[in-house]
Order: C-alpha cells, then structure tokens, then sequence
C-alpha cells in the first residue's frame, strides 16, 4: 500500500516537473566547488559549532543535487539551467 502511494507521488511529482532534468553543466560546476570549500572549511576547522552543522547540511544538498542533476525548487517555478537540445 504504501509502495503504491509512493509510486503516485512520484508520478505527480514529475508531472509537476519537480523530478525532470533542470541543472546544467555550470550551475553542477559551481555547486559542487562550492561543496567542495565547505568540505574544506569544515576539515581545516575554520567552521565550527552551529554554522559547520548549517553548511555541511547546505553541502550535502548542493553534491545531491549536482549528483541527479534535479533542483526541485526549480519545478514549480520553471527554472531550467540545463541548455536545450536543438
């Protein structure tokens, strides 16, 4: 039951271009140099305390992101970085 309810919601959510391809080459460039500086702040301890938990979180989002291509804050409002095939 609940397989079912999942498979609908991801239906919906592609049907709302929520989990349709919508980064492209330069804005995967620049979120992973970015998470890779947090990584970097973080392990060299020039982040502590309550802004590393903020910015390692932001890091993990940004290398998700980047890995499947998908911006979901992109869908509902059309955004689409990733260049057109022609």
């Amino acid at each position: 039951m609940a397989a079912l309810r999942f498979g609908n919601y991801i239906k919906r959510m592609k049907e709302v271009n929520m989990m349709k391809k919508n980064m492209g080459a330069i804005d995967r460039i620049i979120r992973t140099v970015l998470a890779v500086a947090i990584v970097v702040f973080y392990f060299t301890s020039s982040i502590a305390g309550t802004a590393a938990i903020v910015l390692v979180t932001v890091e993990v989002i940004l290398i998700l992101t980047s890995a499947t291509v998908v911006f979901p804050l992109y869908g509902p409002f059309s955004i689409s970085t990733l260049k057109k095939s022609t």
